[in-house]
């Protein structure tokens, strides 16, 4: 159930990502757990321009985790997907999910 990206962003500008993922609700506390330190590290990083969590109030086992970037998809599965951040929390994170997950990566529009 691991999901695929279902949109990339090669946009100069940046892209704004959204992973939504599905896990039983009575699940929903551990893996927002999981979540935080993948949001604390983005921060971290210069091109990160904000990150959040989100839960559904009718589902509370939707999760959704948004987050942009000033720069593209390609630098994003480079530096994060390719890298080891992700590995422990697929470890545990992939058996909660209860559906595959949603990942879009929109074109960033900044508006000068």
């Amino acid at each position: 159930m691991a999901g695929k990206v279902e949109i990339t962003s090669s946009c100069p500008d940046g892209t704004v990502i959204i992973m939504d993922s599905w896990v039983s609700p009575s699940d929903s506390e551990k893996y927002l757990q999981l979540c935080r330190p993948i949001t604390a590290e983005f921060r971290k990083h210069p091109e990160n321009l904000f990150a959040a969590i989100s839960v559904n109030p009718t589902d509370k086992g939707q999760i959704r985790i948004t987050h942009g970037w000033t720069r593209d998809s390609a630098w994003f599965f480079e530096t994060f997907v390719n890298g080891t951040l992700f590995k422990d929390f697929f470890a545990q994170a992939i058996p909660m999910w209860i559906k595959p997950r949603v990942i879009e990566h929109f074109d960033r529009y900044v508006d000068v």
